[in-house]
């Protein structure tokens, strides 16, 4: 406990000293949120007034001692300090501060991936989203092109949220379970680095509309793609609800909501489908992840996968979903990143280590 201290303090001094934001981020969901008062705030903050700017009620100090299990087991000292960045920024509890990120090199790269626009293709509105634009993606090393805006691009196929270094990464005639498909961008993501097969997770209209455009237009990729039009849980055949939100859209139990999905777990998927191996389960799936993870059991078991979860959508993901990676299978090496300057886009990397047995 007392390293994770330690680094929490000095962590938690040093975003302090850097002080609040006096705009949104590029990053951020809620472009509407007002931060005209912010630069007054900072010339003149008291102690009232910082209170009002950062909450000190967080469940995240309220619960310090479960947020230590996943930093006692990263494996490397780069997760370990991103976890202290993204840890100490949830405690501060805000929207006027950032996480510590390389805004510059997003800012770099927005300009550059901005060159890759393919004009000959109209722009489309998607839902939550918003306008999405056609980028060849030749030029960086992608042989794909697909709707997208640039924060996208950069996300996906420059930061390469689903690797991590060269630990994790998708290879030649990888099999891959993408849970959370949304518009194809990351089935194309994972297509394009060489995966043989990535079986899809979406069943979201809007979405699914989407994502089949994406594939005509990469028609060489199109047949490594197969659809699963169910919602990914740890039981199959279950009846939930959903509203159509595009990538922010979440289940609900039966008749909560207005559209009704069937589920299907992991392990009936890769039974069904006759999948001789599993290399990577990612996992995107706006707070289903642990449930989905339970539903995968046997697959992990069988196949020891590489997993890439998100562990932002609930405020106890950082502890539980780890916990119950380790205990499938406690021989997984965990380690983690995050790929925004807030509390979005955090992941947690599970690579199997038949040295730990």
């Amino acid at each position: 406990m007392k390293d994770f201290y330690i680094q929490y303090i000095k962590e938690y001094r040093e975003q302090i000293r850097k002080g609040m934001i006096s705009k949104p981020s590029v990053f951020a969901l809620d472009n509407n949120t007002d931060f005209s008062d912010v630069i007054a705030l900072k010339k003149n903050i008291n102690n009232d007034s910082f209170n009002v700017y950062h909450d000190t009620n967080s469940i995240y100090l309220d619960n310090i001692e479960s947020y230590e299990y996943l930093y006692n087991n990263l494996c490397d000292e780069y997760s370990k300090k991103k976890y202290i960045q993204y840890y100490t920024h949830q405690t501060l509890n805000s929207p006027y501060y950032n996480a510590p990120f390389n805004m510059d090199l997003v800012r770099e790269k927005q300009e550059e991936v901005l060159k890759y626009k393919d004009l000959k293709y109209p722009s489309i509105n998607a839902t939550i989203i918003g306008k999405l634009e056609v980028f060849n993606l030749k030029k960086l090393g992608y042989d794909v092109k697909l709707w997208i805006n640039p924060i996208g691009v950069i996300i996906d196929f420059v930061l390469e949220q689903y690797r991590y270094k060269d630990i994790l990464n998708t290879k030649n005639d990888d099999v891959v379970i993408d849970c959370g498909g949304a518009t194809g961008d990351t089935a194309l993501y994972f297509s394009a680095k060489g995966a043989s097969k990535v079986y899809v997770y979406e069943f979201i209209k809007s979405s699914l509309d989407l994502m089949k455009k994406q594939l005509k237009l990469n028609p060489s990729l199109e047949n490594k793609v197969k659809i699963i039009n169910k919602a990914v849980w740890e039981t199959s055949n279950l009846e939930l609800s959903y509203e159509d939100k595009g990538n922010c859209s979440f289940v609900g139990e039966k008749e909560k909501y207005s559209q009704k999905v069937y589920t299907q777990n992991i392990d009936d998927m890769v039974n069904e489908q006759n999948a001789v191996k599993i290399d990577l389960i990612k996992m995107d799936i706006e707070g289903a992840e642990y449930s989905a993870l339970l539903g995968a059991k046997k697959t992990i078991l069988k196949y020891k996968p590489n997993l890439a979860i998100s562990i932002y959508h609930k405020k106890d993901d950082l502890y539980t979903i780890p916990k119950l990676i380790k205990e499938i299978l406690p021989q997984y090496d965990f380690y983690f990143d995050y790929y925004t300057d807030g509390r979005h886009e955090a992941m947690l990397y599970a690579v199997y280590n038949k040295a730990n047995i």
